[in-house]
């Protein structure tokens, strides 16, 4: 790839993000945060004009996708600081590459090649920055939510496998997993609140927000399997589709944690998977026994 044409595609990338810096560095209320921000803006800054210098490129000239900074700022919005921001740094690895591919061709006089490598260096630490700098209310009560949530998969799938199997009127299927899913939200909320409240160890948790994470990441789950069986009749058809729900949000939570904590997709959903779904089976079969067992069959 000729240089002029490289050096403005790595400059539309640092300009991206350098514009999705300075927004979340006016929007921050933490001024710690906002500190980080606005450091890691300058640093893109710096970037950009790097690249346009190297392609004898107009800075002017070079305008950011309105598209992927909608994206972001949506994403800050609902995912949260710490999430959009590793998500997006993610990408930072395919750049680094791509640098370091550049350095190796030796199209770079030695001055270029030496920002270059300080630019590598730059974007490398940002990772390490993020995690000891950036402070985030959803990756603190992350393990909250966790909790909630898969409590809520495990108990509510194997409960829900459990009345299919006995009971082929969905809508009382439906009833009874909504209150005693209801009733266990409130349980693992007060649980957690006491737990974090009383607990010997030490933790900057606040034990009410604890508790609103966990019973609202129950409550959501427990919603979320539980409308299949208002809208079907057919008490398979609602299970399949409480199960294909189930899977979706493994899927989806296991991406978010993976992201904010820096772990293996695929691991991390392979075991909430192997949990949720491995003890509905289990409670499936169980509920048929016992309802062949003693005659049960509403």
């Amino acid at each position: 790839m000729a240089l002029p044409k490289m050096s403005r595609r790595f400059a539309r990338d640092e300009l991206d993000e350098f514009h999705f810096y300075e927004t979340l560095a006016r929007t921050e209320q933490d001024a710690d945060n906002r500190r980080v921000l606005e450091e890691l803006a300058q640093q893109e800054r710096e970037h950009v004009d790097f690249w346009c210098e190297v392609g004898g490129l107009d800075s002017g000239a070079i305008k950011p996708s309105r598209a992927r900074l909608a994206m972001l700022r949506i994403a800050r919005r609902l995912l949260g600081l710490s999430f959009t921001i590793r998500w997006l740094e993610r990408g930072e690895s395919h750049i680094v590459e791509s640098y370091r591919e550049v350095l190796d061709s030796g199209v770079l006089d030695e001055s270029h090649a030496q920002t270059l490598r300080r630019i590598i260096d730059e974007e490398v630490a940002h990772e390490q920055q993020l995690e000891r700098r950036i402070e985030d209310e959803r990756r603190e009560y992350l393990g909250a939510a966790v909790l909630g949530l898969n409590d809520a998969l495990v108990e509510l799938t194997g409960g829900l496998a459990g009345l299919a199997s006995s009971i082929s009127d969905t809508k009382l299927i439906a009833f009874s997993g909504l209150v005693v899913g209801t009733a266990a939200a409130f349980s693992m909320a007060a649980s957690n609140f006491l737990s974090i409240d009383i607990g010997e160890d030490a933790t900057d948790l606040e034990p009410k927000r604890a508790a609103a994470y966990t019973g609202f990441a129950y409550i959501g789950t427990v919603l979320a399997l539980v409308a299949p069986f208002f809208f079907f009749a057919d008490r398979g058809t609602a299970l399949a589709v409480t199960w294909t729900v189930a899977v979706a949000i493994i899927a989806m939570f296991s991406y978010y944690s993976s992201v904010l904590q820096a772990q293996s997709f695929r691991k991390r959903f392979a075991q909430m998977l192997a949990l949720g779904l491995g003890v509905a089976v289990v409670t499936f079969a169980i509920g048929r026994a016992l309802g062949a067992a003693l005659g049960i069959e509403v």
